[in-house]
């Protein structure tokens, strides 16, 4: 089994261009629903490769694009592959193997990296299909939100995923890349706002303390996980608690994700929650209003495309990193972990063999709401150093390094063979649509 030798030829050829398409998403990181800078380098690169071109915006409020779709070809089947052009809040970091952080946001989930590869693998696949004169659509996905588990939810409502056969993505993981076998969790976003009465606080008994309230609701969900299955997680941070001290606070406002292993665990959670809210407004004579931000179903694994994928995968020459990146790949590891003994072995390799089972993770994602009405396959793994985190400065690091471009073409590559060994066998197609009917999809 060999890559075919178009794909291999494509990345070759387009390898300078791409690296300057992952330098810029990576250089100029944009948060959640802004990335409208990510969204213009995208949509120009897929104007280049010939690809039919669209772009909006998620949010009616705003007119400037943060999501394109480059369309190419006709008939089935119809492959889209995604990628994710949102940032994290301070993580900026140069590509250097100590911290040295930047101010503002950066790539700490490798959303750049991501991008890149999703990109390749579409552009890629578009040139074989094209010189082979085959019948088959390519679509690429520039998709928001995906922090605040938002944009890919909005797109399926809009209907952009209409009539898709069969998805790609690749993420990131501290692990060597493989079929993703996680089941990712329902989860959702909500905000807390509590009102109160503000006045001096040398008269505070004529007010009502917002902060009071929040600080309550905060303790009650303490003692509400001891009732609740061990399944579910509850995470907050205090937005806004009040100006000054010597001012009773008027408003205080929570952030609050809620995840658990179905999306039936997370409302019955969510219920308990808003009673707690309640229970400390009226402890303290204040109102509350909670908010659904947004939200995430849990992920359908689909085995099937995950051995398809896999063999493909196998075609595809494992990395090769030269002296100087395995140095970088050592001391950054150092660096993120100091005093611990470095592994004998830091950097990603090949694709590792799915074992057909499906492994309950804590994470969540709007790509498990994709995977819940298409043949989805997460290809996770490689773009990290080997048993680090995500979230981390570290990962911005590697994303603006040759290691993460690296990572991120192997995986281009893979996800373009696979796509092209799915037109080559497109019965394969009616398979994995077979298992998603068959999966238990009562989120």
């Amino acid at each position: 089994m060999e890559e075919n030798e178009v794909i291999r030829n494509w990345f070759l050829r387009n390898q300078d261009e791409l690296k300057r398409f992952n330098l810029s998403v990576w250089s100029d990181p944009e948060l959640s629903l802004q990335e409208y800078v990510a969204c213009r380098n995208t949509a120009d690169f897929l104007d280049r490769h010939g690809f039919r071109v669209e772009t909006f915006n998620l949010l009616e409020d705003d007119s400037r694009a943060n999501t394109v779709i480059g369309c190419w070809g006709s008939g089935k089947p119809v492959i889209a592959y995604l990628g994710e052009l949102d940032a994290l809040p301070e993580l900026g970091q140069e590509a250097v193997p100590f911290k040295s952080k930047i101010e503002g946001p950066g790539h700490g989930c490798g959303h750049s990296m991501m991008l890149s590869a999703g990109l390749a693998g579409a552009a890629a696949l578009k040139e074989i299909l094209n010189k082979e004169h085959l019948e088959g659509t390519v679509i690429f996905m520039g998709c928001p939100g995906e922090e605040v588990l938002r944009g890919k939810k909005d797109m399926i409502e809009k209907g952009c995923f209409k009539d898709v056969d069969v998805c790609f993505n690749w993420h990131p993981q501290p692990f060597d890349p493989k079929p993703s076998e996680w089941a990712m969790q329902a989860c959702v976003s909500l905000r807390v706002t509590f009102a109160g009465k503000a006045v001096h606080a040398v008269f505070s008994h004529e007010g009502r303390s917002a902060l009071d309230a929040a600080e309550l609701c905060n303790v009650g969900v303490q003692y509400l996980r001891e009732h609740l299955t061990k399944d579910v997680m509850m995470h907050y941070v205090y937005l806004e608690g009040g100006a000054k001290a010597n001012i009773v606070p008027e408003r205080a406002v929570l952030s609050y994700m809620i995840r658990a292993k179905n999306s039936r665990s997370v409302e019955d959670a969510v219920r308990r929650f808003k009673l707690v809210c309640e229970g400390a407004a009226m402890m303290t004579e204040t109102r509350v209003i909670v908010d659904e931000i947004s939200g995430a179903s849990s992920t359908l694994v689909n085995h099937t495309l995950n051995r398809f994928v896999y063999q493909s995968g196998k075609k595809i020459p494992e990395i090769v990193y030269d002296d100087n990146e395995e140095v970088f790949a050592r001391e950054l590891y150092k660096a993120i972990y100091p005093g611990e003994k470095i592994p004998e072995r830091v950097l990603p390799n090949g694709i590792s063999e799915p074992v057909g089972i499906t492994v309950e993770a804590p994470g969540s994602t709007d790509m498990s709401d994709v995977s819940r009405i298409i043949p989805t396959i997460q290809l996770f793994g490689g773009g990290m150093l080997l048993g680090t985190t995500l979230h981390h400065w570290g990962v911005t690091a590697v994303g603006g390094s040759s290691i993460g471009f690296k990572s991120s073409m192997y995986a281009g590559r893979i996800m373009a063979q696979s796509g092209y060994d799915i037109i080559k066998n497109p019965a394969v197609v009616e398979e994995f649509w077979d298992e998603l009917r068959r999966s238990d999809n009562n989120d």
